[in-house]
């Protein structure tokens, strides 16, 4: 929710949070705010001056802590922060290789890894937001249309280990895949998976981000000449036809962890992430809660 003040001296509309009127510096304002604004028990109702056309007209003596009373209940996700994180990155790694500065080829490598950590970071996040949300009855108009009270309370049972032994043993919660998974399953949508109607494509993508992630989380070194999971990880990706490291192009190194980390696999890695939670809220049915930041998640330039 914003704020916008009005002065009482010219008419000007300006921002709440400045400390006088740009238009002609007066301080004497006040903050039209909704009829259904909460503001506790701290304002001092004194300052409610008279309601027109739905609002109220606070006068603000006590510039300070009036704000402190007006800006109230904020809600972050911070699978939104993470994506933007790994956008910023891919778009470093872009830059550098577009230039082509050979003393930049470590960051470019830097820059990719750390995007493909916020990337998976970014899905996790997004079904525990999910779930809180539901805990904390902060759903939007679709959600709650085919989340009966039951489901509901399936959901939180099992976000607060409340649920049967069997399903916290197949739904592990501290498996990022299972949280979406028994999600879907209580709420009877097809799972990822379980339906060929739906594409399972971006679940395979995301199979394959989360043995990356993994490898770089866990990361234990091979030589060249035997490669075990190292090799493993390039015979999945082989078939995505990315770009690999330019500094690299050349040079004998392996696949993972050298040529690999580039904007290639940092691009792929951010339309992976938001692929696979865009596909678990296409099977609930509903709109994406990455719709209204879509346009942020720019992976070039």
């Amino acid at each position: 929710m914003s704020y916008k003040t009005k002065c009482n001296a010219c008419g000007a509309e300006f921002d709440v949070n400045l400390p006088a009127c740009p238009e002609c510096g007066s301080g004497d304002r006040f903050v039209a705010v909704p009829e259904s604004a909460n503001f506790g028990d701290k304002t001092d109702k004194k300052t409610f001056s008279h309601k027109s056309s739905g609002f109220k007209k606070i006068e603000l003596a006590e510039t300070i802590a009036m704000i402190e009373t007006l800006v109230i209940d904020s809600r972050s996700y911070m699978s939104v922060q993470l994506l933007l994180a790994a956008s910023l990155y891919c778009r470093e790694s872009w830059n550098i290789e577009l230039d082509g500065n050979k003393e930049l080829a470590s960051a470019d490598r830097y820059f990719a890894i750390g995007a493909v950590m916020l990337s998976f970071a970014a899905i996790d996040s997004s079904i525990n937001e999910f779930y809180q949300d539901i805990k904390d009855n902060v759903q939007s108009t679709t959600l709650s249309s085919i989340l009966n009270v039951n489901k509901k309370e399936l959901l939180i049972a099992y976000w607060d280990n409340r649920a049967n032994k069997d399903i916290l043993n197949k739904y592990r919660r501290n498996n990022t895949l299972t949280k979406y998974q028994y999600a879907l399953h209580t709420a009877e949508q097809p799972k990822f998976n379980d339906d060929n109607n739906i594409s399972n494509e971006p679940f395979k993508r995301f199979l394959n981000l989360r043995t990356l992630r993994d490898a770089i989380t866990h990361y234990h070194p091979e030589t060249s000449n035997n490669l075990q999971k190292h090799g493993k990880i390039e015979e999945n990706f082989r078939n995505y036809n990315m770009q690999l490291n330019p500094f690299f192009d050349g040079l004998a190194n392996t696949f993972f962890p050298d040529k690999c980390f580039g904007h290639g696999l940092a691009e792929w890695s951010i339309n992976t992430a938001i692929d696979f939670v865009d596909s678990f809220y296409e099977r609930l049915n509903i709109p994406s809660r990455l719709n209204a930041h879509r346009n942020d998640f720019k992976t070039r330039g």
